[in-house]
Parts: C-alpha cells; sequence; structure tokens
C-alpha cells in the first residue's frame, strides 16, 4: 500500500514542481548511461513523468527494467536503444526532481570515397552508411569545400575539385566521429590505399583474401612470399578491388596495390588454423644469441683449465725437494 501511496505522491511531485532547464544526456545504441543524481533512501526515477522505478527505505519496490545500484544510488539503463531517448527525473522523497534529456545515437561508420570524372570535371563523393543526427564535412589543402547534415543515413556529400591533392571527410555525431583521407592527382587520378587481408574457412577449405578500397587504374597481387611462380593478379579501373588464393598450408602472404603513380604492400602470416598470426622473427635470434653466450662460455672454462694446468706445472715438487 505505501508503494503505491509513494509512486502516487512522486507523480504528483513530479508534474508540480520543476528544478529548472534539463540537464542533457548522450548515450550510444547498446552502451549505458548513468543518471548522476542519487537516491539514498526513498525516491523515484521516472520517464516523460511516469514511474518506472521507485526505492522505499533503501529497496526497490517498483521497477521496470533500469537499475537503481544500492550503495552509489545512481540509475542507470543498460543496452541503451534510439527509443530510450527522452525526458527523466531523479526524485528524492521530499525533494525537487533532478531533470535530464537523454539522447541516443547510433554511432557513425567511417565515411568512404568516390572519384568521378565526367566531361572534364572531377567530383570526389564522399558518403556515410550508418549513423544517427550525422554531419558530414570535407576538407581539402586548402581549407573546407562543403558539409552536410542529416538526422538518419545513407548521407553523401559530392564536391568538385579543381586541383589535386589530399582531401580528408569527416562523419559525426555527438557521441562519435571516423575520417577518411584520399589523394587525387590534377587529372583526377586517385592514389591506391594499403590492402587489407581476410582468411576465410570453410567447407571447401581456407582462403586469403585481399582487398584494397580505393584507387584508379590499378592492379592487385597476391602470392605465398616463398613461391617461386607468378602472383594472382587482377585489374580494375576502379576500386574496390579484391581477390584470392587457396591456403593449403601456413605461410606468409604478401599483397601489393599498385597503379602509374602509388604502390602499396601488405604482409601476413597465415597458420595452419587458417587465421592471422604474428610470427616469432626473434625465436632465430634469440637462439643464435644463447647459443653463442653458452658457446663463449665454455671456450673461457676451457682456457681458464689450461692455464690451471700449466701453473700446476710450473710449481717444484716438495717430494723431490
Amino acid at each position: 500500500m505505501r508503494s503505491i501511496l509513494s509512486i502516487f505522491l512522486f507523480q504528483i511531485t513530479a508534474v508540480s514542481v520543476s528544478s529548472g532547464q534539463p540537464e542533457q544526456l548522450n548515450g550510444a545504441v547498446g552502451g549505458t548511461v548513468t543518471f548522476p543524481a542519487a537516491v539514498r533512501k526513498s525516491g523515484a526515477f521516472m520517464y516523460q513523468k511516469e514511474v518506472i522505478v521507485s526505492v522505499i527505505d533503501g529497496e526497490i519496490a517498483f521497477t521496470r527494467g533500469p537499475h537503481w545500484d544500492k550503495n552509489t544510488g545512481f540509475f542507470s539503463i543498460s543496452d541503451l536503444k534510439t527509443s530510450d531517448s527522452g525526458e527523466y527525473r531523479v526524485q528524492n522523497e521530499g525533494g525537487l526532481p533532478s531533470i535530464y534529456q537523454l539522447a541516443v545515437y547510433s554511432p557513425v561508420s567511417k565515411p568512404s570515397f568516390n572519384v568521378s570524372l565526367h566531361q572534364g570535371i572531377c567530383t570526389l563523393l564522399c558518403s556515410v552508411e550508418r549513423g544517427t543526427e550525422v554531419s558530414l564535412s570535407m576538407q581539402g589543402e586548402g581549407g573546407s569545400t562543403g558539409s552536410r547534415s542529416s538526422p538518419t543515413t545513407p548521407l553523401k556529400l559530392p564536391v568538385k575539385v579543381e586541383k589535386g591533392g589530399r582531401y580528408t571527410c569527416e562523419a559525426k555525431n555527438p557521441i562519435s566521429n571516423e575520417t577518411t583521407s584520399i589523394y587525387v592527382e590534377d587529372d583526377c587520378r586517385e592514389t591506391v590505399s594499403k590492402p587489407i587481408f581476410s582468411p576465410i574457412l570453410d567447407e571447401g577449405g581456407c582462403k586469403l583474401w585481399c582487398t584494397v578500397k580505393t584507387g584508379t587504374g590499378l592492379t592487385l597481387s597476391l602470392q605465398r612470399v616463398d613461391n617461386e611462380g607468378d602472383p594472382v593478379t587482377s585489374s580494375s579501373e576502379k576500386a574496390p578491388l579484391d581477390l584470392s588464393v587457396k591456403v593449403k598450408k601456413g605461410g606468409e602472404y604478401i599483397c601489393e596495390a599498385v597503379n602509374s603513380f602509388s604502390r602499396e604492400r601488405s604482409l601476413t602470416y597465415i597458420g595452419e588454423d587458417c587465421k592471422e598470426k604474428q610470427r616469432n622473427t626473434n625465436g632465430g635470434n634469440t637462439g643464435a644469441v644463447v647459443g653463442g653466450i653458452i658457446g663463449g662460455v665454455a671456450v673461457i672454462v676451457a682456457v681458464a683449465g689450461v692455464a690451471y694446468c700449466l701453473c700446476r706445472r710450473q710449481q717444484p715438487n716438495p717430494e723431490v725437494l
């Protein structure tokens, strides 16, 4: 009975009394947010002025999901969703409520570039696929070249390029930011990016994929380092470009992306289990060093033994004397 009465009184207090402007809190989808106002003994936690947690005499009397920490007195919400956005109140018995405005955002994904040349006009298209309340902007060597915002994604930002140089695209919202950069020549050609490895194990065995995400007029090659044969190659006028080889046994592989004015390569070591591994390149050197030390000590001991024997021979025999 007391629990029901307390909830009713908390709701009446929340409607009739306010402590001022709400404090803004931001959260990420899937994350956790903690409301920095404590209820030590008795109070309530409200969403849109409706009680969702009630605390009486230091114990939870009622809850609809949010967590109350008995030690700190703080309320928190985990596994956040965008639908959790809204106004929250922490109400202590007999006191003014603390009001919070929660906004839950989806983090932005890394933006990507597309370069195109049409009728002599070079255009960079920057795009971001994920995120909420996203701002997309592009910077060139001479400063800002454009920006655009949207509450939803995907979002695209096209920019005409009059001269070559390095361009950076940034996607951001209140909880995250990501950037991507490319270098474009005056004739709208694009440098290649560093190749990325992806080993995949399926019913057909182990297959190693190599992918390059940016570049124009490029060729991609992939082979095992100790293989004397020709590498597997693939060419394209525009990235992304990928190719693969079957991995029959563990070893080191090299993938190279190249066009007429840039070159990037990556190395990886694939184990017998079709997973990338850190190759122990210091093991042999360490063994050699240890072996050298042991050998050196053995030589010193041998020399000392010979010297000791010579000294013994040179000493007079007391029995003869």
